[in-house]
């Protein structure tokens, strides 16, 4: 810091003015040199200082300016994602349409089905009642032509075997069980 200028010749002789004497005057003003020299700025000092100040806040300044540049390139990298977004949003939203129109083709188709399905059920019904009432008549039709004695077991060839009616095969079984041991009176009494 520079020294405050003071003049001390001028403050003096206001002091001897006063009633102070000289002696006593000039001694107080030199006190007040001293006391005042290196305690307090100067212009010169006072403007040194803010000029640092300002070369600081300049800086800072700087620093605030390169900060808004780079939330400026932040903003429009936000604004970028906003709009990839917004495109999205767009496409999730025909997606969405797309998905809505199968369902409806798929709830059509399933509404076609269920009826086609209903048809063929009432069919099979249809033909399960017609096959009941057959297999009924051809019961009856069976047990009718047993019952008048119309029926009559028929002789097959298979692989040139005959098959024996039911008349025969009960005069063929009587016939061999008269033939055979009886299984009692061939065994010896052991005594």
């Amino acid at each position: 810091m520079t020294s405050l200028a003071i003049d001390t010749l001028r403050y003096a002789k206001r002091l001897e003015e006063g009633g102070v004497n000289r002696l006593h005057a000039d001694a107080m003003a030199m006190a007040l040199e001293e006391q005042l020299t290196g305690h307090f700025l100067s212009k010169v000092d006072a403007d040194a200082r803010f000029d640092g100040i300002d070369v600081r806040f300049d800086g800072i300044d700087a620093r605030l300016d390169a900060m808004d540049i780079r939330f400026d390139g932040i903003d429009a990298r936000l604004d970028g994602i906003d709009a990839r977004l917004d495109a999205m949003d767009v496409r999730f939203n025909g997606i969405d349409a797309r998905l809505d129109k199968l369902e409806t083709r798929l709830d059509i188709m399933q509404a076609t089905t269920d009826a086609k399905f209903a048809a063929i059920d009432a069919k099979f019904e249809s033909i399960e009642r017609q096959l009941k009432i057959m297999l009924g008549v051809m019961f009856f039709g069976f047990t009718l032509l047993v019952a008048l004695g119309l029926y009559q077991p028929y002789r097959a060839s298979v692989a040139g075997a005959v098959v024996p009616t039911l008349e025969q095969r009960a005069s063929s079984a009587g016939a061999a069980s008269a033939t055979a041991p009886n299984p009692v009176q061939a065994a010896p009494a052991a005594n």
